[in-house]
């Protein structure tokens, strides 16, 4: 059976998959406000919940249930990620790292 050589666009894009997951995926068990900010301070809002739901999921594979998230944001209108942060959190997804306000969590 003849091998086959792996292309190396694929390699490129699972070795640039993995890091993406390791810089901007959620950290423990870090809490859905503290995520947000730090994902949408650094690459931004892409008008959907696309950060949200990467935590979601996160949160899924540490069989923590999040039911009814998506509505329950939208329903206080959080639509996009930086809405969330600003509408459901009151929080200003702007603020630098260093000045941001202490979470009451431990995150």
């Amino acid at each position: 059976m003849a091998r086959t050589v792996p292309d190396p666009v694929e390699q490129a894009e699972r070795v640039v998959r993995k890091r993406l997951v390791e810089v901007a995926g959620p950290r423990g068990a870090e809490c859905l406000p503290c995520y947000l900010q730090r994902v949408v301070s650094t690459y931004g809002c892409h008008g959907t919940l696309q950060w949200t739901h990467r935590w979601q999921g996160h949160q899924r594979t540490r069989r923590v249930r999040t039911g009814g998230l998506t509505q329950g944001l939208r329903d206080r209108g959080g639509f996009c990620d930086c809405e969330v942060l600003m509408n459901v959190y009151d929080v200003d997804p702007c603020v630098p790292e260093e000045e941001r306000r202490p979470c009451a969590r431990v995150c």
